[in-house]
């Protein structure tokens, strides 16, 4: 055996990201044209020269099967030491809304799942409860609002969203909100409820929001 060789030149990580940075844009370079000719043929035709777009016009953003966004068309009051269900939502016409795929329920306030799959939740409801020094005395320690959704109605069985608020706001109206991620079997809804623990009714106003999406399998 011959004497080693020098040492080959050191790649810092950096540069192998670069390199592959490179060839990722080259492959969507030419996936692009292949697209182009496939779908476009006349625009490859009545052209002088090859069309490579920039990487960026490549950016492709993930569809969404199944979306919406609903608000509360009238107030529900909630009455004291109950869990009330919340529904009578409309999807607004208003530029922002959206409501895609199948599932929602704006009647009932329900997501039925068309799919077993992973979805994200989220709900806001503005809270309006009267605000009065001698019903601020009245208020006891114990006292709190729950905002949930849960899978079936079945709040204390099945997983579900929560979140607590007290009612110690001197404000007449709050916003309490609650998000996250659960998994739905096919069948299976999901919907928004509020636990009143307190000693007094409370309004949840119109336009509290509920809002899905369907995140994956």
């Amino acid at each position: 055996m011959g004497p080693p060789g020098p040492p080959g030149a050191e790649v810092t990580k950096e540069e192998l990201l670069e390199e592959f940075r490179e060839l990722i844009t080259e492959a969507a370079e030419r996936r692009a044209q292949i697209l182009i000719q496939e779908r476009c043929p006349s625009c490859v035709a009545n052209s002088t020269q090859t069309w490579l777009p920039e990487i960026s016009d490549l950016q492709i953003l993930p569809q969404l099967p199944i979306a919406f966004h609903c608000k509360l068309l009238k107030g529900v009051e909630i009455h004291k030491k109950s869990l009330t269900e919340i529904s009578n939502f409309q999807t607004p016409f208003a530029d922002g809304s959206f409501k895609k795929g199948a599932g929602l329920d704006v009647k009932s306030g329900r997501f039925t799942a068309p799919r077993t799959a992973i979805y994200q939740f989220f709900a806001s409801l503005h809270i309006n409860h009267p605000v009065s020094k001698k019903r601020m005395q009245e208020l006891k320690f114990k006292d709190h609002i729950r905002l949930l959704i849960c899978i079936d109605s079945l709040c204390h069985r099945h997983t579900s969203l929560e979140y607590i608020s007290g009612m110690e706001s001197n404000s007449r109206v709050f916003t309490i909100t609650v998000s996250g991620l659960l998994k739905l079997q096919i069948g299976q809804y999901a919907s928004v409820y509020v636990d009143n623990s307190s000693s007094r009714t409370i309004l949840v106003q119109s336009g509290s929001d509920f809002t899905g999406l369907l995140m994956g399998v």
